[in-house]
């Protein structure tokens, strides 16, 4: 269908496994705060190519890619890029929160999951960016004893994690934009 109507304000964007598929999935929320599904395309991994090709299609079917978005992946580095190459400085990259913290927690004792939680959830909450960014720096610090790997894993694409609080969004808009998780609901 034609996207000329829409005027999005945040994109979101996940490689979600269906039926062993890797499908790209894009859902974009307008100014209204209505979820959309633009589309989807089957590929065998998040490659560039197909994150790319989907968001071009995007683009001709006459989504305003010259207008700001909020763009928010998995953490994904093809689709970070194919987002990078049609929106250019115009996107604002918002990296999952819910994806971050399993991947850190991937690397960590089940004991050390609460304290993982409670540490991120204070610098994903908070309402000034400095202090979180700092929270999280110094959760890295505190990982780095537990398990290097933790650490390397937060601190990779730390600042991201962050773009909600770094805008000034409520708790409210902050708690839908942080995350692919709208992707599952709208499905």
């Amino acid at each position: 269908r034609p996207l000329h109507a829409l005027r999005l304000v945040a994109l979101f964007l996940d490689g979600l496994d269906f039926a062993g598929e890797m499908l790209i999935v894009g859902v974009g929320l307008d100014e209204q705060g209505h979820k959309h599904l633009l589309g989807l395309r089957q590929g065998g991994s998040e490659n560039a190519e197909v994150c790319t090709s989907l968001l071009a299609e995007f683009r001709e079917r006459g989504l305003d890619t010259k207008r700001p978005i909020l763009a928010v992946l998995d953490g994904s580095k093809a689709l970070a890029a194919a987002v990078q190459q049609v929106w250019g400085e115009l996107a604002l990259i918002q990296r999952c929160q819910v994806h971050k913290k399993r991947n850190v927690k991937a690397h960590l004792a089940a004991e050390d999951h609460a304290e993982l939680d409670r540490r991120l959830n204070l610098a994903y909450h908070g309402d000034d960016y400095a202090a979180a960014l700092q929270q999280l720096h110094d959760t890295a610090t505190w990982l780095n004893r537990l398990n290097p790997d933790a650490a390397s894993s937060l601190r990779e694409g730390l600042a991201q994690t962050l773009t909600v609080v770094k805008l000034g969004l409520s708790e409210t808009l902050r708690k839908t934009l942080a995350t692919t998780n709208p992707i599952e609901s709208a499905l």
